[in-house]
């Protein structure tokens, strides 16, 4: 879509090729480029010493700025960037900020986050991209329930691999709410809300969400549905999950929900998620 409304697309991503081949998947949802670890480390850091598989949060933070610098005349771009540093059971790289004593490695990688975005925030608000540039800040999925996230993450977390991630969004030229309720809605609903949010031209596509920002126009109640393997978590109306181990165990509308998204992931797996040319 991003394509198409003439933005140039880019994707960022902290680990090598070999590790996580981010690269063919950027190609196959249709990024017109991507630099992952060691070219972002040669092009963009000055080849600096890298501790593992990743590039720390740091690192990424500063390519990312250093990559915008040189975009200032240049726009519209979409510019993806994926960090690895708050995964789960790692803890911080030796240019981390550790929380308190260290003890938590949970507690270390994001507060080491925060510290990294930090950084870029203070360089970005004080450049003109701050004055045309929209900035999300999101997950692609919630912290896996290991014994030191569950340790801190309160008492009411249900100890499974669904829960709420954020997205914060900045936009020079709009009055926001400080806070938006999306309800229930899941992460199916991210890329719409993106093109619906950047106003891109309304058109036929397969995304399965609808946008936060417009209301079922069916008269359907809000819910969602999370997989993870062959676990399914019905999310209801007041945010409460459901879990079931199979798909069998799933009321009627549920399961055909469920149905949807597996034939919608065949259809994605053999390339006939979209119609028309490729890339599109």
């Amino acid at each position: 879509l991003l394509n198409q409304a003439g933005y140039d697309t880019m994707l960022l991503g902290a680990n090598t090729i070999e590790l996580a081949r981010m690269n063919i998947q950027a190609e196959s949802v249709g990024f017109a480029r991507s630099m992952l670890r060691n070219q972002i480390n040669g092009d963009l850091l000055g080849d600096e010493p890298v501790h593992g598989p990743h590039l720390s949060d740091h690192q990424m933070m500063r390519a990312l700025w250093t990559l915008l610098e040189s975009r200032l005349v240049e726009e519209p771009f979409f510019l993806f960037m994926y960090n690895v540093g708050t995964h789960t059971n790692l803890d911080s790289r030796s240019d981390g900020v550790l929380y308190g004593d260290g003890a938590h490695n949970v507690l270390n990688t994001t507060h080491t986050f925060d510290d990294a975005f930090g950084q870029f925030w203070k360089l970005f608000s004080s450049s003109p991209l701050a004055e045309n540039t929209v900035v999300v800040l999101t997950a692609d999925h919630a912290h896996f329930p290991t014994p030191a996230f569950v340790d801190v993450a309160g008492p009411n977390y249900q100890k499974i691999f669904f829960d709420r991630i954020p997205l914060v969004i900045y936009h020079p030229h709009l009055m926001l709410p400080g806070r938006f309720d999306a309800g229930v809605r899941t992460s199916l609903g991210f890329a719409p809300s993106m093109a619906h949010f950047l106003e891109l031209p309304n058109q036929r596509n397969p995304f399965l969400g609808r946008s936060i920002f417009e209301e079922a126009r069916d008269g359907t109640k809000p819910g969602g549905l999370g997989e993870y393997g062959e676990t399914l978590c019905l999310i209801d109306a007041g945010g409460r999950l459901r879990v079931y181990s199979t798909r069998k165990e799933l009321p009627g509308r549920p399961a055909s929900m469920a149905r949807f998204v597996e034939l919608s992931q065949y259809a994605e797996l053999n390339d006939r998620l979209w119609d028309g040319e490729p890339g599109h």
